[in-house]
């Protein structure tokens, strides 16, 4: 096996979403502390993993980008039922540039490009029939024509500071590795189930 735990993770990613009987194997589980001081948690979809780290995409007046403002340390959750295996990772979030943030946001499918455009992720929502309105507008107004990323939609690279890979076993015996980065280098030890 190898030590670099970002190649153990893509390997794992590949085999977890490809031919994956999961609706959305991509997703990830976010968890930050809101100003409260409260953990939240939410998926998302991963958008790239490098040794960059890794990169998702959110409203920047979202809840989770509140959060992040605040204090940029977040834990990301992967769990792939069908291969019997978790990813936990701990890192630091920093923004990602605006050019990263147009490429995915001209990645994403149409009807999610617009749904960014006319809705502020989050904020309460007193007339669903004047936002569906206001949809159905802006999809009038853009058809035929590239949808332009909002100035609030970009993303964040979750840099890594703690990688745990879960293999579990049936009988309960499970394998864990944890990865953690210290002084410019990954250090590795094994974990008791």
């Amino acid at each position: 096996m190898t030590e670099d735990p970002i190649q153990i993770f893509q390997n794992w990613y590949a085999e977890a979403t490809q031919n994956s009987p999961l609706q959305h194997p991509k997703a990830v589980c976010v968890s930050t502390i809101n100003p409260e001081g409260i953990p939240e948690a939410r998926f998302v979809a991963l958008k790239a993993v490098s040794t960059k780290g890794f990169t998702f995409c959110s409203s920047l007046n979202s809840a989770k980008s509140i959060a992040i403002a605040l204090n940029s340390y977040v834990a990301l959750t992967f769990w792939w039922d069908h291969i019997e295996r978790q990813v936990r990772v701990k890192g630091t979030a920093k923004r990602i540039s605006d050019e990263d943030a147009d490429k995915y946001f001209q990645e994403r499918h149409r009807d999610a490009q617009l749904t960014s455009v006319v809705s502020e992720q989050s904020a309460l929502l007193e007339n669903s029939a004047q936002l569906e309105q206001k949809l159905h507008e802006v999809k009038k107004q853009l058809e035929n024509r590239e949808i332009p990323r909002p100035d609030n939609w970009g993303g964040y690279c979750i840099k890594p500071i703690s990688i745990e890979f879960l293999r579990f076993q049936t009988n309960r015996f499970h394998n864990r590795l944890l990865f953690t980065f210290n002084e410019d280098k990954w250090s590795k030890q094994l974990l008791q189930p």
